[in-house]
């Protein structure tokens, strides 16, 4: 769950309290309490701002009116809620950027060092962010380097067997 939907959820509950408490304050005014109506105005009130951190929580933002940095943090945090390796297409569907947009934004990452692009085991990119990788290691993605490095090491190993059996 995201910060944005959490706030939406706390402003619900927000609204929903001071309402209870609202019509509390009117049922007390009658039945003889002189503080129900200052505490029903008070309450409602407060309401108000539960609604607004609903609105503020729930409303989707409309990616064209998001600058350069706002969406880089968006990839970023899709990237970390994908433990490190996030795909165009995954990117496209958690955020309401386009698909040529999420491409573009992804690769200027790559060129810029801030994630390294994998070719996946079904031969799609996959953007890799090693700082949210868990234990540093890829999941569903082929780092080439090291699978070189890996299969060397075995080559190497199955050669020194061969050698040692003679």
């Amino acid at each position: 769950m995201t910060g944005r939907s959490c706030l939406g959820l706390v402003g619900i509950f927000w609204t929903a309290c001071c309402l209870f408490f609202a019509t509390a304050g009117v049922t007390s005014f009658f039945e003889g309490d002189s503080i129900g109506i200052p505490m029903a105005v008070l309450f409602l009130g407060l309401s108000v701002a539960g609604v607004a951190m609903a609105y503020k929580g729930f409303k989707r933002t409309d990616p064209n009116q998001l600058s350069a940095n706002a969406k880089e943090r968006l990839v970023l945090e899709v990237a970390r809620a994908h433990q490190g390796e996030v795909t165009v297409e995954e990117l496209g569907v958690d955020t309401d950027l386009s698909v040529r947009e999420c491409k573009a934004i992804l690769d200027e990452l790559a060129e810029s060092g801030s994630c390294d692009a994998w070719v996946g085991r079904n031969g799609e990119t996959i953007y890799v962010f090693r700082g949210f990788l868990p234990d540093g290691r890829a999941r569903r993605s082929f780092d080439p380097i090291k699978g070189e490095v890996e299969l060397e090491f075995a080559d190497l190993e199955h050669a020194e067997k061969a050698e040692q059996s003679r």
